[in-house]
């Protein structure tokens, strides 16, 4: 039987109390005896999609000159992607820009203006990798002036997510058991479990070229290596 605790509540001024009787388990508190732990996980995988990101860049003595040269290799750089198997859904517009370059005269001390840059910026998703050094060989052949931001990753990272989560659970609780078996006592139940900042899968792409034939064109190739997620956790559980 619980036992009831007896708490009154006077309004002020002191016309009347009112008694209420409480069981004393509403005021229960953690217990004392427990046993927190943090573990961390990771799951590996091999990449199924990859994006770069590649800039068409063109300079004149105007902004409409500029712009004509960088929109000139942009769309060459679109058809030979599109011929070479990317959806057109895959070639992405990210950045446009036209902007003037100065140079500074020392003599007049001024800003002197040079020409102007324009810049078109695609980010091109791969879902085949096997055609990344391809797309990247395409994209040198049309003139780009930049590529970068090479990424392999997972077009899909919650399954491989979900897999580090339990990993990293059940560590914790080997752990936690270890600890608490070890000192002679029993581990309880859960009092709460959160789950640590989630990290982006990781990836490090692997750049090589392959050897020409003689008389031949070196391709470029591009291999994803792997992607690897991790996942973490802190588990508080009760002593037995």
């Amino acid at each position: 039987m619980p036992v009831l605790k007896t708490l009154s509540f006077c309004a002020a001024p002191l016309t009347a109390c009112v008694l209420a009787l409480i069981p004393s388990s509403a005021y229960a508190e953690p217990p004392h005896r427990m046993i927190s732990v943090s573990a961390q996980a990771s799951v590996k995988a091999e990449p199924d999609i990859a994006y770069l990101t590649l800039t068409a860049r063109g300079e004149g003595k105007n902004s409409a000159e500029a712009n004509q040269k960088a929109a000139k290799i942009a769309n060459a750089l679109r058809a030979g992607l599109k011929k070479a198997g990317a959806a057109a859904k895959d070639i992405q517009s990210q950045a446009y820009r036209i902007y003037p370059r100065y140079d500074y005269d020392q003599k007049q001390r001024k800003s002197i203006l040079r020409h102007f840059v324009a810049e078109q910026t695609v980010r091109l998703t791969i879902r085949e990798l096997k055609s990344a050094g391809a797309f990247a060989d395409i994209a040198a052949e049309s003139g780009v002036s930049e590529a970068g931001n090479l990424v392999f990753t997972l077009a899909d990272p919650e399954k491989l997510q979900e897999q580090a989560l339990k990993k990293a659970v059940e560590k914790a609780e080997r752990k936690a058991r270890i600890i608490v078996q070890t000192a002679g006592a029993a581990l309880g139940e859960v009092i709460t479990v959160t789950e640590n900042a989630r990290g982006r899968p990781r990836s490090v792409a692997m750049y090589a070229e392959a050897a020409p034939a003689p008389g031949a064109r070196a391709k470029t190739e591009l291999t994803p290596g792997e992607t690897e997620v991790t996942a973490g956790v802190h588990i508080s559980w009760a002593i037995r």
